[in-house]
C-alpha cells in the first residue's frame, strides 16, 4: 500500500510498505526518535513528529487522462466562472491552467490534510501510531 505521512510541520511524504504493521512500526519508530530529539536517520537531520498517516490502496499520484462528458462540462463551467474577470472575459492562458488542474492528482490542502484528490482508504491518527510503538 501507499502511505501519505503528514508531519507535524505540515510537510508530506509518500512511502510504500508491504503491510499496515510494517508502516506502523516504521512510522512509530521515527515519531519516537523525534519525541526524544534524535536524528531522523543516516542523513543526520532532526526527526520530525508525525501528525497522521493516510493509506491508499492505489497510487494517489496517478492522474486522470479522461473524464465523462458530464463531469468535464461541470468542472469546466466551474473553472470558467472562477477565472472570468468582471466583464465575463476569460484569458486563454488561465483556461489552460484550469484544464491542467483538472488533470493534476493534487489539491491545495491544509497543513495536516491530504495533498491528493483521491480519497484515502484509511486514516491513522497519532494515537494509532503511538499505540503501535
Amino acid at each position: 500500500m501507499v502511505y501519505e505521512i503528514i508531519w507535524e510541520s505540515g510537510e508530506h511524504s509518500l512511502a510504500n510498505y508491504d503491510s499496515e504493521e510494517e508502516m506502523l512500526s516504521a512510522v512509530a519508530a521515527h515519531h519516537n526518535r523525534a519525541k526524544s530529539g534524535e536524528k531522523a536517520g543516516p542523513a543526520g537531520g532532526p526527526a520530525t513528529r508525525v501528525a497522521k498517516v493516510f493509506a491508499y490502496k492505489s497510487d494517489p499520484t496517478a492522474t486522470e487522462d479522461s473524464l465523462s462528458a458530464d463531469v468535464l462540462k461541470a468542472e469546466l463551467a466551474a473553472a470558467v466562472d472562477d477565472i472570468a474577470d468582471e466583464n465575463g472575459v476569460v484569458a486563454l492562458g488561465d483556461l489552460f491552467g484550469a484544464v491542467q488542474k483538472l488533470r493534476s492528482s493534487t489539491v491545495a490542502s491544509g497543513p495536516h490534510e491530504s495533498n491528493y484528490k483521491v480519497k484515502e482508504d484509511k486514516t491513522f491518527t497519532i494515537a494509532d501510531i503511538e499505540k503501535a510503538a
